[in-house]
C-alpha cells in the first residue's frame, strides 16, 4: 500500500491540489472574520444604537410638530370664522360685557343678540378643544371687552381675583410657546399643560391652546420609544424643561451642556451626538427648527457592553464548529467536484485499452494532461474523417447520382435530404434526360491517359452549355457514357434538339470529339428518370434503322403501329413503400389505381402483355420482402411458386383479387415482425442518444447506423415514446445540463460546449422553454435548497 502511495498520489494530483485549496478557501475567512467580528461588534452596536436612536428623534420630532401644525390650522380656522369676527367686531360689546344694575328696554335686543354670539364661540372652543386629544383647554383673550373666553375644561378662577393678561410682552412670532404651568383640576389634582399663543386676525386678541403634557408624552414620546433603558426629554428654546420621563436629574446640568452646541449646529439636521469623556453613554439630541425645541435622547451603553464581552467564549466555540464543518464540507465537496474528472479519466483509460491496447503506465499521469491528450487524438481523428469524407464526397455524389437514374427506390423526402447533404442543386421536378456517347478513336495505338482526359473536358464542356440555359446535372454512367439531366419544360420539348445540337457542334470544335445523344420522353418527377435513361438509350440503338442523326430522340425512332405500354413505375415505388410499412389500406388502393392504369391501355393490347407488367410488380413484391429478409414463396405454402400461380389467372379482374391477397398477406405478416422489431430498434436508439447526445446527432445520422429509413424511423419512435426525435433529444440534453448544474461548479457556456450547442442564447432559450428557469436561476434555487 505505501509503495503505491506516491504513483496513487501522482495520479490524484489534480485532486489533492482541490482539497487543499478548498480547505484554505473554507477555513481562512472563517478565522479572518471570527477575529474581524470582535474588534467591529463595539462600533456595530454603537452605530445601530446611534442609528436607532437617531430614527427615534426624528420620528418624535416629526409627531410632535405634525401635532402643533394641525392645532395651528384648527386655531386658523377659528380665528377666519364669521361668528368669531362677529363678535370681536360686536358694537358696543364692552358695554353690554360690563353692564349693571336695572337694564334698559332699548338693551334688551342687542344684549340678546350679543349673549348669542357669545355662546356660538364658547361652542366653537369647546369643539376645538374636543377635535384633539392633547388640547388640555383654549382659551380666547379679548381685550377690547377685556374678557377670558376659556372651554368648560378649564379650571375656574380664584374667587375674587380679577382676570389678569398674563401674556408676554413684545411676542414676535406666533405660536408663541410660553413655559409649562401647573393648573389645579376642579378634583383638586395638580395638571402639567404647555401654553400655545397665537394671534387673532384682529391684532388685538389671542387664542391660548393649552396642550396636556402628560398626555402628550404617554400617547406620543412613549409609544415611539423601542429601546430599554433610553431616557428621554425635551427643552424649549429657552433651555427649560419641557418634556421628560422624570426618571433623572441631570436634565440640567446636560441642557446647560447642550447650550453651547446649539448655538454652532443649524436646525432641522438630523441628530448629533454630544461626547462625555469618560463616561459610556450615548447623547443624541435634535434642535426643532418649526419648534425651537431640543429633542434629547440618552442610552446607557455599560449594560450593553457587559453583554457584548461574553461573545468572546461564543465566538471561540462557533470557530471550532465551523473549523469541523468546513473540513468535512471542504473533503465532501472536492470528492464531489473531483467525481466527473474521475470518470472521464475512467472512461478515457478504458477506452485507450481496449481500442488502442495502451497501458495506463504510457499515459501522462496528471489529470488534466490526459485528458487534453485524449481530446488531441479525438479531434485529429475527427479532423482526418472529416478531410478523408470531403475528398469522397465527389465520389458519394456521382453514385447517388447514378442509383438516381438508374431508378434506386429512395422516397422524396430521402432523396432531397441526400442531395442537400451532397451539395446537389437540382429541382426533382420537371426534368430531360439525355445520354451523350464518347465515340472512341479504334482500340489500336489508343492513348488510355488522354481519353480520360478527355472525358474530364467533355463533361465540363457540357456542364457549360448546358448550365447556360438550366440547372443541370452531367453524370458519368459508364465508360463511354454521360447522362444530362436538366430542368425543362414540357411544352419547350422541341427547343431541346437545339439545345443538344448546339452542345453537340462545340464539343466537335473546342475537343475535336465526335459524340452521339439519346433524349428520353419528358419526366415530370425523379420517378421517371429510369423509364427516360432507358428511353434514351433504346433511341440510339434505334437511330440506324430509322435513319436518325446524332441526336436522337425517342419518338422519332418508334414504329409506328406497335403501342408502347406505359408502367406506372412511380406507382409501384409508392406501392412498395405502403407495403414496407404494413399498410394495407393505402396499398391496396394504390393497386387499384396501378391497374386503372393498366386498363386504359388495354383497348390496345392484349392481355399476355398486360401480365408481363403484373410479372414485373410480383417481382417488386418478392423483391421488397427479401430486403425485409423475408420468404414470401414459403410463408404463402403456395404448390408452385408465384410466376405460375399469376400466370395461371385468365383475367385482370382474377389477376387483381389475387395480388391484393398478397398485399394483405405481406402486410399483416410485415407489420407483425415490425412491431416486435420497433421496440428494439426504439431501444437501440435511445442507447445512441444517451451516448453521443453531446454530437451533431441528427434523425438520418441514427438511422444509417440502425440501417433504417429516418422517416421510417422518426414515425416508429414517435409511436413507442409519443415525441419526436429531436425534442426527446432536447430532453436528454436538458437533464444532462440539469445534472451538471446541481454536480458540478461548470460554467454555462462549458455546459453549452458540451452538450453540443454551438450558441449559448440557444440553450438558455430551450433550457428556459423546457424548465421555466434559466439555468443560473435553476442552479441558484437549488443551491438555496
Amino acid at each position: 500500500m505505501l509503495n503505491r502511495w506516491p504513483l496513487f498520489r501522482r495520479s490524484r494530483n489534480y485532486y489533492f491540489r482541490l482539497m487543499t485549496f478548498t480547505l484554505l478557501v473554507t477555513l481562512l475567512p472563517i478565522m479572518l472574520l471570527s477575529f474581524l467580528y470582535y474588534r467591529n461588534t463595539m462600533a456595530a452596536i454603537k452605530l445601530e444604537l446611534h442609528t436607532a436612536n437617531s430614527n427615534y428623534l426624528n420620528q418624535t420630532a416629526t409627531a410632535v410638530e405634525i401635532i402643533v401644525n394641525q392645532i395651528g390650522k384648527s386655531v386658523e380656522q377659528l380665528t377666519m370664522d364669521s361668528s368669531l369676527r362677529a363678535f370681536e367686531n360686536f358694537p358696543q360689546g364692552h358695554y353690554y360685557e360690563h353692564i349693571s344694575g336695572t337694564l334698559k328696554d332699548e338693551d334688551l335686543t342687542g344684549l340678546e343678540r350679543y349673549i348669542s354670539s357669545k355662546q356660538k364661540v364658547w361652542n366653537m372652543l369647546d369643539n376645538m378643544k374636543s377635535s384633539n386629544e392633547y388640547i388640555h383647554s383654549v382659551q380666547l383673550i379679548d381685550r377690547a371687552k377685556e374678557i377670558v373666553l376659556s372651554s368648560v375644561d378649564y379650571p375656574e378662577e380664584q374667587p375674587g381675583e380679577p382676570v389678569k393678561m398674563r401674556l408676554p410682552e413684545q411676542v414676535m412670532t406666533y405660536p408663541y410657546f410660553m413655559d409649562i404651568q401647573n393648573v389645579k383640576q376642579r378634583n383638586g389634582s395638580q395638571r402639567q399643560i404647555l401654553p400655545l399663543i397665537y394671534q387673532s386676525p384682529s391684532m388685538k386678541n389671542v387664542v391660548i391652546v393649552n396642550l396636556d403634557v402628560r398626555k402628550l408624552y404617554d400617547n406620543v414620546i412613549k409609544k415611539l420609544e423601542n429601546q430599554a433603558g433610553r431616557q428621554f426629554f425635551i427643552l424649549s428654546a429657552e433651555n427649560k424643561l419641557i418634556v421628560s420621563d422624570g426618571l433623572s436629574d441631570e436634565y440640567g446640568r446636560i441642557g446647560d451642556e447642550l447650550m453651547s452646541r446649539k448655538k454652532t449646529d443649524a436646525p432641522g439636521v438630523g441628530p448629533a451626538v454630544l461626547d462625555e469623556e469618560g463616561k459610556n453613554r450615548l447623547i443624541l439630541y435634535k434642535t426643532s427648527s418649526a419648534l425651537g425645541w431640543t429633542f434629547v435622547a440618552t442610552v446607557n451603553l455599560n449594560r450593553l457592553y457587559d453583554n457584548v464581552s461574553s461573545l468572546r467564549g461564543l465566538l471561540l466555540m462557533e470557530s471550532f464548529i465551523l473549523v469541523a464543518v468546513a473540513a468535512g464540507l471542504a473533503f465532501m465537496t472536492s470528492r464531489s467536484m473531483y467525481l466527473p474528472v474521475f470518470r472521464l479519466l475512467t472512461y478515457i483509460r478504458n477506452i485507450s485499452q481496449s481500442e488502442k491496447g495502451r497501458p495506463d503506465e504510457m499515459r501522462p499521469l496528471d489529470e488534466f494532461k490526459l485528458i487534453q491528450s485524449s481530446f488531441e487524438e479525438a479531434i485529429a481523428d475527427r479532423r482526418s474523417l472529416q478531410s478523408r469524407l470531403k475528398e469522397s464526397l465527389p465520389a458519394y455524389r456521382e453514385k447517388f447520382l447514378v442509383s438516381l437514374v438508374r431508378g434506386d427506390k429512395y422516397d422524396k423526402e430521402e432523396t432531397v435530404e441526400r442531395m442537400a447533404f451532397l451539395g446537389i442543386d437540382f429541382c426533382l421536378e420537371q426534368i430531360v434526360l439525355l445520354n451523350v456517347y464518347y465515340e472512341q478513336p479504334g482500340s489500336a495505338g489508343r492513348d488510355f491517359a488522354n481519353d480520360n482526359l478527355n472525358k474530364l473536358r467533355m463533361k465540363d464542356e457540357l456542364e457549360r452549355c448546358f448550365a447556360l440555359k438550366r440547372h443541370v446535372i452531367v453524370v458519368e454512367m459508364a465508360n463511354d457514357l454521360f447522362t444530362v439531366l436538366m430542368n425543362w419544360e414540357e411544352e419547350r420539348m422541341a427547343d431541346i434538339f437545339a439545345l443538344a445540337e448546339a452542345a453537340q457542334e462545340e464539343i466537335k470544335l473546342s475537343l475535336g470529339i465526335h459524340s452521339l445523344m439519346g433524349i428520353g420522353r419528358f419526366c415530370s418527377d425523379a420517378n421517371g428518370l429510369k423509364r427516360a435513361f432507358e428511353e434514351a438509350e433504346e433511341a440510339v440503338r434505334c437511330r440506324n434503322i430509322a435513319g436518325a442523326g446524332a441526336v436522337v430522340y425517342i419518338e422519332d425512332v418508334r414504329l409506328e403501329g406497335t403501342p408502347a405500354l406505359y408502367y406506372p413505375k412511380e406507382k409501384e415505388t409508392t406501392l412498395n413503400r405502403f407495403i414496407k410499412n404494413g399498410d394495407a389500406l393505402n396499398a391496396k388502393r394504390m393497386l387499384a389505381e396501378f391497374v386503372a392504369d393498366l386498363k386504359s391501355q388495354q383497348a390496345c393490347l392484349h392481355f399476355h402483355q398486360v401480365q408481363r407488367v403484373f410479372v414485373q410488380l410480383l417481382a417488386s413484391f418478392m423483391e421488397t420482402a427479401d430486403q425485409l429478409r423475408f420468404d414470401l414463396e414459403a410463408a404463402m405454402q403456395t404448390k408452385t411458386n408465384l410466376y405460375g400461380v399469376l400466370l395461371q389467372k385468365r383475367n385482370m379482374n382474377e389477376t387483381f383479387s389475387w395480388l391484393e391477397e398478397v398485399i394483405q398477406f405481406l402486410c399483416d405478416r410485415i407489420d407483425s415482425a415490425f412491431r416486435t422489431k420497433s421496440r428494439t430498434y426504439v431501444e437501440e436508439a435511445i442507447r445512441l442518444i444517451e451516448r453521443h447526445y453531446a454530437d451533431e446527432l441528427s434523425l438520418t445520422w441514427v438511422a444509417d447506423r440502425l440501417q433504417l429509413n429516418p422517416s421510417y424511423l422518426s414515425r416508429m419512435f414517435k409511436e413507442k415514446q409519443g415525441i419526436g426525435f429531436m425534442e426527446y433529444v432536447t430532453i436528454v440534453r436538458i437533464e444532462k445540463s440539469k445534472q451538471m448544474l446541481l454536480e458540478t461548479g461548470m460554467k454555462v457556456k462549458d455546459i453549452c460546449d458540451r452538450l453540443g450547442y454551438t450558441k449559448v442564447n440557444s440553450f438558455i432559450r430551450i433550457f428556459k422553454q423546457l424548465t421555466g428557469k434559466t439555468p443560473g436561476e435553476y442552479r441558484k434555487s437549488y443551491e438555496e435548497k
